[in-house]
């Protein structure tokens, strides 16, 4: 776990926004470097190594007693890396200090209402419910 802010800039750049590129191509909408540093200043950076090398991060921080994961990266964002379980890693190691620090929860953030797509699939796999969160209108807008 770091608190150091040129693993921030290093892990945003090298990690984040190259995942980022990798899983959306041009409809990636990566938050922006200084939003993710207000985030860091209220949390840390958890960062996954191998071989003495850093693979992974994830910049998370506590919210109303869960740990919330906000913006995760790869290496290069090289699907290599993750298939080999670098972004796995992450969430079993999140989760792992969370219950270990008695935080009630891990929130893994919003992902599209799509019951087929990877991300949802991914979360629910870990274990992540469904519900619909209190700042979205409960309606369907027809035009």
């Amino acid at each position: 776990m770091s608190q150091d802010s040129a693993d921030l800039f290093e892990f945003y750049h090298s990690m984040y926004l190259s995942t980022m590129k990798a899983r959306h191509g041009r409809l990636a909408s990566p938050m922006s470097f200084r939003e993710a540093s207000l985030y860091f200043r209220h949390g840390w950076l958890i960062q996954v190594k191998r071989d003495g090398n850093w693979v992974s991060g994830v910049v998370c921080h506590p919210q109303e007693g869960k740990l919330v994961l906000r913006i995760l990266g790869v290496r290069e964002g090289d699907t290599d890396l993750t298939r080999q379980g670098a972004a796995s890693t992450l969430y079993y190691a999140a989760i792992h200090w969370a219950n270990q620090n008695g935080y009630e929860a891990v929130d893994f953030l919003r992902t599209p209402p799509l019951l087929r797509s990877g991300t949802f699939q991914h979360k629910r796999k870990w274990g992540a419910t469904v519900r619909v969160p209190q700042d979205l209108h409960r309606c369907i807008w027809i035009g």
